[in-house]
């Protein structure tokens, strides 16, 4: 359901204390420039086969049932972005394009929520993203308890 290509292969996530860390540095970024007291950010990484898929919500921490908004974003990878230090760069380059476009939704006085992949270009490279009110979090627990996947 997250994947562009890969729905029904085993994944695997990328380390928890990577996730922590992402996810604390776009909390301490977002959150006093666009006053965002009761939202909190969370931020996955996948790895299948070629591509890597890096999602972030921001989530509601109030009781009121709001439905998080997420970005997922994709890309292919080649044999050369697989080399360890390639893929560090890859990461982080896939990270500075997710800051980028939750700025410009935040920004945005409607969201625009659309399941379908848009192509986005940054460095001369293809990457794929789509925003959805997709909950991440509840759907790893999902995937983990009906399917066994390695999250």
């Amino acid at each position: 359901m997250i994947f562009r290509k890969y729905e029904n292969e085993k994944s695997e996530r990328f380390p928890e204390q990577w996730s922590d860390q992402v996810s604390l540095s776009f909390n301490e970024y977002f959150k006093e420039k666009y006053k965002l007291e009761d939202k909190i950010f969370y931020c996955y990484g996948f790895f299948c086969k070629d591509e890597v898929l890096i999602g972030l919500s921001l989530n509601n921490q109030t009781e009121d049932p709001e439905a998080p908004i997420t970005v997922f974003l994709s890309k292919d990878l080649t044999d050369q972005d697989k080399n360890p230090k390639n893929f560090e760069k890859e990461k982080k380059d896939m990270l500075d394009i997710l800051g980028i476009i939750f700025r410009d939704l935040l920004n945005e006085e409607d969201i625009p929520y659309f399941g379908d992949w848009v192509d986005y270009e940054y460095k001369g490279k293809k990457y794929y993203y789509k925003v959805s009110r997709e909950d991440l979090e509840l759907y790893i627990q999902a995937e983990t308890l009906l399917n066994s996947k390695t999250y």
